[in-house]
């Protein structure tokens, strides 16, 4: 079978509701009790089957979507060789090419019913899934535009007028610097820089956004670069390449002969922050310090709340609190969450600071 998986408590054994014979299932866990079991549910046939697993219940996490074989043990049903996890982006795109597969032996056996299928033609499913590459989500600016990390150099011609004139702007802010003899200003969608057109959406992508916070977070204000002033050069830092586009334009117009354009310099921050070394190795043991959990934990209660009330591409510019209003559309809702919690429930395991998405189910009365 192919499931939908959900680790849940078994406070005995699990049921002995199920299949009587060896199956294999590609499943979603929905709950996590180690040493205690899984709930699964077939993705195709909608049925549920308690499995009694110490080894999985271990390793898997809240919404995983894996395929492997359940055999029947006396009362229990067991998993048995290799579990494989599908990567949660890739699931759609999985059950929809076994389904297309299945209706095709369908066609060619007499109407091969789904047990049969998939306990005669498991290496077709392996293949499938083999053949399915994640895609990988695209980050893009609230514009939609894609990250690079983006400077532009400026030669400093008269220091005493630059500071004056980016005082006197509404969409510049001054903020401490980092270095000595050095001054940092902050530029912020507001002002002169408030409007922007957006570009088209891009499939598959997650919005970044940084903001600045005033006061007790009743002012806000997304953050679209930071300036670094010395005596000698001013360097304009943005997270795309449209943002320095128009941060340069508008350095031009209120510097103007006060800073010489000198040059720009580009970097594919994602591709290589997907290079360093992976979770958990010696080289990220010390990647978030626990001191600065506390303070994670309150930006990410603050982001969640306002989550459920911005519009979101995927759910064609609704809400999520908009989204749940028609059957569509919560079901859109349900399945990012599911995909979200997955996500934080990896971090949880691993020690990492993480969110409770049920906060967030609560919230939308979900």
């Amino acid at each position: 079978m192919i499931l939908d998986r959900c680790l849940q408590e078994l406070k005995d054994h699990p049921s002995s509701h199920g299949t009587k014979r060896a199956i294999r299932l590609l499943r979603e866990l929905e709950d996590e009790k180690a040493r205690e079991g899984l709930k699964l549910k077939d993705l195709f046939a909608d049925e549920e089957v308690d499995i009694f697993e110490v080894r999985g219940s271990r390793a898997l996490v809240k919404w995983d979507v894996i395929f492997a074989r359940v055999i029947r043990m006396g009362s229990v049903n067991k998993l048995s060789g290799v579990i494989r996890v599908i990567p949660r982006s890739s699931k759609d795109d999985v059950l929809a090419s076994i389904r297309s597969t299945w209706e095709r032996i369908q066609k060619e056996a007499d109407g091969m019913e789904w047990p049969r299928f998939v306990k005669w033609n498991a290496h077709l499913v392996h293949h499938v899934i083999e053949d399915q590459r994640p895609a990988e989500p695209v980050f893009v600016t609230e514009e939609h535009h894609r990250i690079v990390s983006s400077k532009a150099v400026f030669d400093v011609i008269n220091l005493n007028a630059i500071e004056n004139r980016l005082t006197k702007e509404f969409d510049f802010i001054g903020v401490e610097g980092e270095k000595e003899g050095e001054i940092q200003y902050g530029w912020l969608k507001r002002g002169e820089s408030k409007v922007w057109e957006t570009g088209d959406t891009v499939n598959n992508s997650v919005i970044l956004s940084s903001q600045m916070i005033r006061g007790k977070g009743e002012l806000r204000w997304s953050s679209l670069g930071t300036i670094i002033l010395t005596s000698k050069k001013l360097e304009l830092g943005c997270v795309s390449r449209e943002r320095l586009d128009r941060g340069k334009k508008r350095l031009q117009e209120v510097l103007g002969n006060n800073i010489k354009h000198r040059i720009d310099h580009y970097e594919d921050i994602v591709r290589k922050a997907r290079e360093r070394p992976e979770a958990g190795s010696v080289a990220r043991k010390d990647a978030v310090p626990e001191e600065f959990f506390p303070v994670y934990s309150n930006v990410m209660e603050e982001w969640v709340t306002r989550w459920v009330d911005e519009s979101i591409p995927a759910l064609d510019g609704k809400t999520p609190r908009e989204a749940i209003q028609t059957a569509e559309g919560r079901e859109k809702v349900e399945e990012m969450l599911k995909d979200w919690e997955n996500m934080e429930e990896r971090k949880r395991k691993d020690g990492e600071p993480y969110i409770d998405v049920n906060a967030v189910r609560k919230m939308l009365n979900l």
